[in-house]
């Protein structure tokens, strides 16, 4: 699906970005499909990438953190997981912590960040979510950290 009315206009040059990949390690099959339109997507604007893998979602905000406060230079960041509804309040707890700790960071640290962490019932609404043919929620992730940077270079905001 590429239903570019829901995804803003990208009129701040970001080429020569870097930005590095959070990847969980859960759900392997879906976080590909995802790491597929978030690679597509990077290229298309002329952003180089690394990547990294976490145990899972809970820890991708971890991981950014400490790229952040590393020797690394990173201009944004995309997180990847892939929560799937079980029996428990579980999956609701790991998705609250992982979006507000990803919110906070953005927020107070001034950091570009893309939220491709899924919150799905099934695995077929998960791969439906992830694949670039589909949905592409990766796209959407890293559109959202591209504009961010954007807005950031827009008005002059750095980090460190």
């Amino acid at each position: 699906m590429k239903d570019e009315s829901l995804i803003f206009e990208l009129k701040t040059p970001v080429k020569g970005a870097h930005f590095l990949i959070v990847k969980s390690a859960y759900r392997k099959a879906v976080i590909d499909r995802l790491v597929d339109g978030v690679i597509a997507t990077l290229k298309e604007y002329g952003v180089t990438f690394e990547t990294i893998d976490v145990h899972g979602s809970l820890e991708i905000p971890a991981a950014i953190a400490l790229a952040e406060d590393s020797d690394e230079d990173f201009d944004g960041y995309i997180a990847l997981g892939c929560i799937l509804k079980g029996e428990t309040i579980h999956d609701e707890v790991i998705a609250y912590t992982a979006y507000q700790a990803l919110q906070d960071m953005s927020v107070n640290r001034n950091l570009a960040i893309g939220c491709g962490i899924l919150t799905v019932n099934t695995e077929a609404q998960a791969i439906e979510r992830a694949d670039p043919a589909q949905q592409n929620r990766g796209r959407e992730a890293a559109l959202a950290a591209l504009q961010m940077l954007g807005i950031r270079q827009k008005y002059g905001v750095s980090v460190k």
